[in-house]
């Protein structure tokens, strides 16, 4: 397969990271099931359950719940759920999106509690008696000590994640970004000082399939009715009661918008595209010909990694370049004729590329690859940095024989000048080359 190379990127300046998530790769040597209860029976008065929770993983465990308290009346007394209000949304901010569990919960005709905070708040006293049991799924709210200590049994939770790793609320999103191959479902206490610090109650391991391709939705999916059958099966051990102390190491922080910034300065990474499955689109600021100063968010729709075709000709993939002003940090972007519309980017792992169908460029319309490319002329640098630096993304020519880099704009190169700081035409004779030895083995050898 012969690509043509049509563009290049250049990178000034340097960005602030965000923090990396741990990763459990190497830690969990087999699959297993952790139940902390005794061999003794353990038996407690009728639960009276106050169940907090919001989207569909939530939904999945209030389900099994109220099938459990169908089939065992005495063991389960009364259930209550607790849901946060909904968030305007919509043009306007005229429309009212209701989380997940409130329809659920209407449809199963339990009592149902709307609190966006718990101060002033008394936990409700179904038939008149208090409830004994706070149950939290996905709920997003901290459970105050106050609330926890009305409770005779105090509260559980279940979490997505073999603890104590990937503590936090974005769990599976690290788990894929991690590249792991085994995940798992955690039953703990509610800890009444911090998110995910309570005694580890039960635990089951299992594997992700096709972990290098799947995406957050599969996991999710995979994990949801497992965590809903951990949390029964506990509550029918009573597992609850008289638990052990338990403490843990890592934390999964949750999902901000800087995480889905990519970082190009570094070199691109299949880690990219395992950041693609675990939250979606990613992006990064563009200024285009016709925006001026203007900053537009561009975000990559997809990516796929690739075998790179070997390449015989002189020029690399990446080179530095050395500017009275700037250095451009410089990556060469292919066209793919196997796939039209397409680019494909090389990566810091030999052989290895990423392809991008789709770009779309704040508005306008979802775009082919090749067409959002000739439109963007500068990346900035750092979401969060004001400066004047960026990135600049200019058309390129190619000179084998001279083993020159010819860089101009794809709107010509008085534009080029003034707004990325490069002569009109600039032929590049000293590109100091990026070491091509790879971070990690080739996925795809």
């Amino acid at each position: 397969m012969k690509l043509k190379a049509r563009t290049s990127l250049a990178v000034l300046g340097r960005i602030v990271h965000p923090s990396k998530p741990l990763s459990i790769r190497g830690f969990h040597s087999r699959l297993f099931t952790i139940n902390s209860s005794s061999k003794t029976p353990k038996v407690s008065a009728p639960l009276r359950i106050l169940f907090c929770g919001s989207d569909e993983f939530s939904c999945e465990s209030l389900r099994s719940l109220v099938a459990e308290k169908r089939s065992d009346p005495k063991g389960i007394a009364s259930i209550d759920v607790l849901v946060r209000p909904g968030k305007k949304t919509g043009r306007g901010m005229k429309e009212i999106r209701e989380v997940p569990l409130k329809k659920l919960a209407k449809e199963l005709n339990l009592r149902i509690h709307e609190r966006d905070t718990f101060t002033g708040w008394d936990l409700p006293k179904p038939n008149g008696e208090t409830i004994n049991l706070v149950v939290a799924v996905s709920f997003g709210l901290f459970v105050p000590p106050r609330i926890l200590n009305s409770a005779e049994y105090g509260g559980i939770n279940v979490h997505p994640s073999l603890l104590p790793q990937y503590r936090g609320s974005a769990p599976l999103h690290h788990t894929i970004m991690n590249g792991d191959t085994i995940t798992g479902v955690s039953l703990q206490t509610l800890d009444p000082h911090k998110f995910d610090h309570g005694a580890i109650l039960s635990q089951e391991g299992f594997p992700i399939p096709q972990s290098q391709t799947i995406k957050y939705q599969g996991l999710l999916d995979l994990v949801t009715p497992k965590a809903a059958s951990l949390l029964v099966k506990g509550i029918r051990d009573r597992v609850f009661i008289n638990p052990e102390p338990d403490q843990g190491l890592k934390l999964a922080h949750k999902i901000k918008p800087i995480d889905r910034f990519i970082d190009f300065e570094e070199g691109l990474s299949i880690n990219v595209e395992r950041k693609f499955r675990a939250l979606g689109r990613l992006w990064c600021y563009t200024r285009t010909w016709w925006s001026g100063k203007n900053k537009k968010r561009t975000m990559f729709e997809d990516f796929e990694v690739v075998p790179m075709p070997k390449q015989t000709g002189v020029i690399p993939d990446q080179v530095l370049l050395t500017l009275p002003k700037w250095e451009y940090f410089c990556t060469r972007v292919y066209e793919d004729p196997t796939h039209p519309g397409s680019i494909i980017i090389p990566t810091v792992e030999q052989g290895v590329g990423l392809r991008v169908k789709h770009i779309l460029v704040e508005g306008q319309v979802v775009g082919s690859a090749v067409d959002a490319m000739h439109r963007v002329s500068a990346f900035t640098k750092n979401p969060g940095d004001d400066k004047d630096l960026f990135m600049a993304v200019a058309l390129t020519d190619m000179s084998e024989d001279s083993k020159q880099l010819v860089l101009r704009d794809g709107k010509g190169a008085d534009y080029a000048a003034r707004h990325l700081f490069i002569p009109k035409v600039l032929k590049i004779n000293r590109a100091r080359h990026i070491d091509p030895t790879p971070k990690n083995p080739s996925p795809l050898d």
